[in-house]
């Protein structure tokens, strides 16, 4: 009896222990549990905080790199804007040069205007005188040829004819033969060359010329240069008819269309 007691007491005790080992692993492993669970919460906070973060972080990224985008558009917009003003102060530029070299050219062609050589026919006249009965009529072309410029007419060459043709012209005397006489040399401001065309016209052509049928036509040419290297060509055709004989006159021939456009 007493070993039967002895064993069931050892029997509860062990069974007691058992329990007692069996309570205290599940007590710890529901710890463990905890413990871990926290843990994971802890972590998924830090996770949770660094998410933000980066997502913060990416945020500001984005930002920058939007400003960093605008600053880049505005200094282009800024470069093409200067660009743009660079052509046109280059274009205003290119303008003003070309004003000053028109201006330039403008107050260069003044000066030539007021300081080259003008030479023309000053003055002219003419004189019949009857010769005899059979004689016919000697008659004499004077021509003042004058430099009316400021500076040297260079190189002068001037020639003189006479014709004896209807009025009005039916020819183009400056193609028709001339005489051949006349000058040459160089003239200077405000000087004079006379020039005498001689010669004898018959008693019928003066009557015709005196009827105004017919006029006595004098022309040639005057070729000069300036001192500006300018090289000038001035024809020359006076008539004298009619009234002009007595009057010792002679007129520039102005053809009677031209006449008309001028009245």
């Amino acid at each position: 009896m007493a070993i039967e007691n002895s064993i069931d007491r050892l029997t509860r005790a062990i069974e007691a222990g058992h329990t007692e080992a069996q309570t205290e692993t599940g007590q710890t492993q529901s710890e463990r549990d905890l413990a871990a669970q926290e843990g994971m919460w802890l972590w998924a906070k830090v996770a949770a905080a660094v998410a933000a973060l980066m997502a913060l972080l990416t945020f500001i990224g984005i930002i920058l790199i939007w400003r960093t985008l605008e600053h880049t558009r505005r200094a282009a917009d800024y470069a093409g804007d200067m660009a743009d003003q660079a052509r046109l102060a280059t274009e205003a530029a290119i303008a003003a040069s070309d004003a000053g070299r028109e201006a330039n050219s403008i107050a260069l062609q003044g000066q030539k205007v007021q300081l080259r050589a003008y030479v023309d026919i000053a003055s002219a006249d003419i004189a019949v005188e009857d010769e005899g009965e059979d004689g016919g009529f000697r008659t004499v072309i004077g021509l003042k040829i004058k430099n009316f410029g400021a500076s040297p007419a260079l190189g002068m060459q001037w020639s003189i004819s006479g014709a004896y043709f209807p009025y009005p012209l039916t020819v183009d005397l400056q193609k028709h033969p001339q005489l051949g006489l006349g000058g040459s040399g160089d003239m200077p401001p405000t000087g004079e060359a006379d020039q005498v065309l001689d010669f004898t016209l018959a008693k019928s052509a003066l009557e015709n010329v005196l009827a105004g049928e017919y006029a006595l036509y004098c022309y040639g040419h005057i070729t000069y240069r300036d001192i500006f290297g300018e090289e000038y060509d001035v024809p020359y055709c006076l008539f004298a008819m009619g009234n002009d004989i007595p009057t010792n006159r002679m007129r520039q021939y102005i053809e009677p269309a031209k006449q008309q456009d001028r009245a």
